[in-house]
């Protein structure tokens, strides 16, 4: 998920460089990269990641064939994995890493995982909850969304660096999604009504309803760069399912992208590089066996990456990262790289 204050939006040179090879219908050209797809060497469910601002990967596992959690860590050529029983928790759902000694996981069971002095620690602020989402731009400032089970009822956390406290309800919605802080008060996240998502904005200490939207949508992720953000996700309506990627700031735009069929593709991740382009991960609708796409976006136009994938295992991208220009993306039984050209 981008969750790094990112400063540089796209310049004239860069756009040049992006967009050579002909418009939106050619087909990836080497000049916009390659993604390799590996095996991972942890067996199991890979779902999502967060990468430090020295390139070292952090990730979530579900180990195949049992019930454990785990957190994986690549830095340099080496692999590390740290294992939690079943009795802390049976799945995270996300990650969120400021350096190799702070950082927070969170999962099922209400298991809050912080990462200090080289080790993990168990907080757990109340037994019912699932913490969905982490998002923060330091160890003073970092929010969490929960929902509790089985009632369903949603929750906001906030950590200031010494304790978590809950936040105030900014409205009547059923969940929160993503969020994506460009501050340590400013920030935008994904709140979830029956009818569809708005988004909401931070505002000191509260968060308010800030974008809505003419269309019944569901909004897997959100990121930006500079003064841009962007949200990634489907439009709902009954059985119909089209995929959606809209522009939030500066201004609220439809930018889904024509080189992929929107009745054939939902979008999984997005997250904006330090060039201000827009990575986006396409999942097939209804194909259990079908390979996610990588498409990008200059501002402009949108382009198709070129995907390796050498392994067996079907290519699925539920997280994708970048810092400087190496990327990560990973979920189901793989992860892949992007080093820029």
């Amino acid at each position: 998920m981008g969750r790094r204050i990112l400063s540089l939006l796209v310049t004239a040179a860069a756009a040049s460089f992006l967009s050579c090879g002909g418009d939106t219908t050619t087909a990836p050209t080497p000049a916009l990269g390659l993604w390799t797809v590996y095996a991972p060497p942890y067996k199991g469910a890979w779902t999502h990641c967060d990468v430090q601002q020295d390139g070292t990967l952090w990730a979530t596992v579900l180990l195949a064939d049992s019930s454990r959690a785990a957190i994986a860590q690549h830095k340099g050529k080496d692999w590390a994995i740290d294992e939690f029983e079943a009795a802390i928790t049976e799945a995270l759902n996300d990650i969120l890493m400021f350096d190799d000694g702070r950082g927070w996981a969170c999962g099922r069971g209400g298991a809050l995982l912080e990462r200090r002095d080289g080790k993990w620690r168990l907080t757990r602020l109340y037994n019912d909850l699932e913490y969905i989402h982490l998002a923060g731009v330091d160890p003073s400032h970092v929010w969490v969304t929960a929902i509790s089970r089985p009632y369903g009822v949603p929750a906001i956390f906030f950590y200031d660096g010494t304790e978590w406290r809950e936040a105030a309800k900014p409205g009547d919605y059923t969940s929160y999604g993503p969020i994506y802080m460009t501050g340590p008060e400013a920030g935008l996240m994904v709140a979830r009504r029956r009818l569809g998502d708005e988004v909401l904005s931070l505002r000191g200490s509260s968060w308010q309803p800030a974008f809505t939207f003419d269309e019944r949508l569901h909004f897997y992720d959100i990121t930006g760069a500079g003064s841009a953000s962007y949200a990634a996700g489907e439009r709902r309506l009954g059985p119909e399912r089209l995929g959606r990627v809209y522009q939030l700031t500066p201004e609220i735009k439809n930018i889904t992208p024509e080189i992929l069929t929107a009745e054939e593709y939902y979008f999984r991740a997005c997250h904006a590089d330090d060039r201000g382009g827009l990575w986006v991960t396409a999942a097939p609708y209804g194909r259990r066996d079908g390979n996610y796409k990588i498409i990008y976006w200059n501002g402009e136009l949108w382009r198709e990456a070129a995907v390796a994938n050498d392994t067996r295992a079907v290519a699925r991208f539920f997280d994708v990262e970048f810092v400087g220009g190496d990327g990560w993306a990973v979920g189901g039984t793989t992860f892949a790289r992007y080093r820029r050209p």
